[in-house]
């Protein structure tokens, strides 16, 4: 029998999100945890001291077990998973203060096999000059989440999922987006 050792996979895991985060438009790809890339999100980011939300059909029993982690409303969650554009209002979820602006929520939009995507244009830290890449979202989701990261530092982090293959994007709330 073959032994798995999380806390590697947990650490590798980790790299790639902050790979995705500091590089908008750059795809990296997960190892799967409890054999789902959405656990394997979970994992990492999870722990005592924080919040979720799982707006996901997904049943997370395994998770909480693993991370000790309670859950909340989507307005005071530090973490919220959600597999349907449409289940998650973005100006009432946190978005930090002033003082301190890591108090803001972090998405985590799971799909398999997108409905729509939209080409976007993407500025700021980690791009050089301009960068144009494919996003899971609806035009409505992006303008939403454009007018939510506007006022900097103020925002919300957002990391894209693919639940088939592992695949992880993730867009900063320092991205300036524009829909193509």
């Amino acid at each position: 029998m073959q032994t798995i050792d999380i806390e590697k996979i947990n650490r590798e895991n980790f790299r790639c999100l902050v790979d995705s985060l500091s590089r908008p438009s750059k795809i990296t790809s997960l190892q799967k945890v409890y054999d789902s890339y959405l656990f394997a999100m979970a994992s990492v980011l999870l722990y005592p001291e924080v919040s979720y939300c799982n707006a996901t059909s997904q049943d997370f029993s395994n998770i909480d077990i693993a991370t000790n982690t309670k859950q909340a409303l989507p307005k005071e969650a530090d973490y919220i998973f959600f597999d349907d554009l449409a289940s998650v209002a973005l100006e009432q979820i946190k978005k930090g203060t002033y003082i301190d602006p890591d108090f803001s929520a972090t998405l985590i939009y799971s799909y398999d096999n997108p409905m729509d995507e939209v080409l976007l244009e993407l500025t700021g830290a980690g791009i050089k000059e301009k960068a144009q890449a494919l996003y899971p979202v609806t035009k409505e989701f992006a303008y939403s989440l454009s007018r939510q990261n506007n006022n900097f530092p103020l925002g919300n982090e957002i990391f894209f999922i693919n639940t088939n293959s592992g695949e992880l994007k993730a867009l900063s709330r320092t991205t300036q987006i524009k829909v193509l």
